[in-house]
């Protein structure tokens, strides 16, 4: 499960693909488009935010599964 599942809280709830970067797919042009930025810079903004939710989520599941 890498990409976008069609639904957003599906999408949120199984991968965070509305905020990872390369996966958030048409959302990301959109976003430069409105601001008319670069794609690249949309992409760097999100990047950290997905790699800490990503980390979040591993370590939560890690946790429970030790308990």
């Amino acid at each position: 499960m890498g990409t976008i599942k069609g639904s957003a809280a599906a999408s949120v709830v199984t991968t965070g693909g509305m905020i990872m970067p390369l996966i958030m797919g048409a959302a990301a042009f959109l976003i430069a488009s409105f601001l008319e930025i670069p794609c690249i810079q949309v992409l760097r903004a999100v990047l950290l935010p997905a790699i800490l939710y990503s980390l979040g989520i591993f370590l939560i599941v890690k946790w429970e599964s030790a308990r």
